[in-house]
């Protein structure tokens, strides 16, 4: 029977530093264990150890290194989203009037963008704009978010869209969201930004430091992007073209 969960066994010593980490790895008791020699610094950075158990993620490591720009030195931010629904379900409804905003959750995500309204669905689409909780609110324009939570059976770690709205809208705690400052973003950051986290290159990286299914804020902090100018160069490129062409 298949299992997955995944288990660490640490053990420890005092001794001078290597310069190179052995890791070993088997798919279970009865398979050979290959081991591989890697360079300290790939492992063991300041914030995170990495098992880079193959030349492939080594390589995915590097390349990820050799990014020159953090969220914060391109000016953007990431937050988790403001609104706990079982909190707040006075302030929930299933369908729109005049004072209520669009409510995302995420089961709104499809395809690399957010469905809203939803139909069939059981988390009411909608947020009562009251005075008491427009704080909760985030402003009219694009934003890029992701979830915090993926089964062990999805695809895809990270998983990314774009969410557009003319009006204020309320973002559910179980997703991030990337904003500037708490405002909108350009609709071509969005775009690209969503795409260079979609993308199988970012999605590896992410596997190789994080054994566990939720994408905290942190981690997405931590990360290393492109330049805004190459986010925007991306959103006219084809969804492919950060694991065929941008490392090139």
């Amino acid at each position: 029977m298949d299992v997955l969960q995944e288990s660490v066994i640490v053990y420890g010593s005092r001794r001078p530093n290597s310069a190179y980490i052995k890791i070993s790895k088997s798919q279970d008791i009865f398979s050979p264990i290959f081991s591989r020699s890697v360079k300290r610094d790939l492992v063991i950075t300041t914030d995170y150890i990495f098992i880079p158990a193959s030349k492939q993620e080594e390589d995915v490591i590097r390349r990820m290194n050799s990014l020159p720009h953090d969220l914060k030195s391109i000016g953007l931010n990431v937050s988790t989203g403001k609104v706990v629904d079982f909190r707040i379900r006075d302030f929930l409804c299933s369908s729109p009037s005049q004072n209520t905003y669009p409510m995302i959750y995420p089961s709104n995500i499809s395809e690399s963008i957010v469905v809203h309204p939803l139909e069939r669905c059981k988390k009411p689409q909608w947020f009562l704009g009251d005075p008491e909780a427009a704080k909760l609110l985030v402003p009219p324009g694009s934003y890029v978010v992701v979830k915090r939570f993926s089964a062990k059976e999805e695809r895809k770690r990270i998983v990314a869209a774009v969410w557009k709205s003319s009006s204020e809208s309320a973002i559910d705690n179980k997703l991030n969201y990337f904003h500037f400052n708490g405002l909108p973003l350009s609709s071509k950051t969005a775009l690209g930004l969503t795409k260079w986290l979609n993308s199988k290159f970012v999605d590896s990286y992410f596997r190789i430091f994080s054994g566990h299914t939720q994408v905290n804020a942190t981690d997405l902090r931590k990360m290393k992007y492109p330049s805004l100018e190459e986010l925007h160069e991306l959103a006219d490129k084809d969804d492919g073209w950060v694991d065929n062409g941008y490392f090139d």
